[in-house]
């Protein structure tokens, strides 16, 4: 998690200069942090559940996480776009400062998860340990 907040941090500062290079290097390493939360993350939560519940689960994961990728993406397009509304109108560098913006949000969502992340805990573990 700690990886997809710093990654996400270097995209808050675009400008028109960005190179392509630096775009790509920090996708592919934001992409990669985001890849090594996914199966934790999913593991975790069906590991809770029992045997005959596990079809069940997966399901829900999935379409849990498709819902939340929707609404993020609309909530982060939404606040690009009022971002740029609120200022010098549709010109490259609006646009820019919008996307700049919609970063912090992003970045202020990874932190909460980075937070939330160090509470999650493996409960078959700590059953195991207090057995």
């Amino acid at each position: 998690m700690l990886i997809t907040v710093l990654t996400t941090i270097g995209f808050t500062g675009l400008s028109a200069d960005t190179s392509l290079v630096y775009l790509s290097v920090m996708f592919t390493l934001r992409m990669l942090g985001i890849s090594m939360i996914m199966m934790p993350s999913t593991t975790a939560g069906l590991n809770v559940l029992p045997p005959n519940l596990l079809a069940h689960g997966t399901a829900m994961n999935n379409t849990m996480r498709q819902v939340a990728a929707s609404i993020g993406t609309a909530i982060l397009i939404t606040i690009m776009t009022s971002s740029v509304s609120s200022s010098q109108g549709r010109t490259p560098a609006a646009m820019i400062h919008g996307v700049n913006v919609a970063f912090w949000a992003a970045v202020a969502i990874s932190l909460a998860g980075l937070i939330l992340g160090l509470f999650v805990y493996d409960r078959k573990t700590e059953e195991i340990r207090t057995s």
